[in-house]
């Protein structure tokens, strides 16, 4: 009828295991992984060049956002960056311009990230779209400080 078996101990812990500890209430920071589509992989402007666009990026929201008070999505640098990085990959002007020696490089990424940028906002938040500086979509250079802050002497 039954049959019975004698397990040893090693046995009965590789067929029964002892349920893996719960995770703790803290949790460790996740850091997020940009995500690129799988063919523009190769040719990234942090590879290619000593430009990095998740920096740039990064930089730019933050005066934007002191710029209009706000606090902008932090989604945002990371899709700038992801963007720019697409483009790279397919346009063979834009990697040229990147690639332009010195700040020149530099400045035509940011041009480009200014004008993705303001859509950005005029798509999301039209009332702030209107209150960026004039030229800004165009890439126009423009004081980091806000209009409010000019008067304070906060800034400059």
């Amino acid at each position: 009828m039954g049959i019975t078996f004698d397990l040893q101990e090693a046995d009965a812990r590789r067929l029964f295991p002892t349920p893996a500890p719960r995770r703790s209430t803290e949790s460790k920071p996740v850091r997020q992984r940009r995500w690129v589509p799988r063919r523009c992989r190769r040719l990234w402007i942090a590879r290619d060049t000593r430009i990095v666009p998740d920096d740039l990026a990064a930089d730019l929201c933050h005066q934007v956002g002191r710029w209009l008070g706000v606090e902008l999505p932090r989604s945002w640098p990371v899709r700038l960056a992801v963007k720019a990085d697409v483009v790279y990959y397919h346009n063979r002007r834009f990697r040229q311009g990147v690639r332009r020696e010195g700040r020149a490089g530099v400045r035509f990424l940011r041009t480009f990230m200014q004008h993705w940028l303001a859509a950005l906002l005029s798509r999301r938040w039209p009332d702030w779209g209107e209150r960026l500086p004039p030229g800004f979509e165009r890439g126009a250079e423009w004081a980091s400080h806000s209009p409010a802050e000019e008067g304070t002497g906060a800034c400059g």
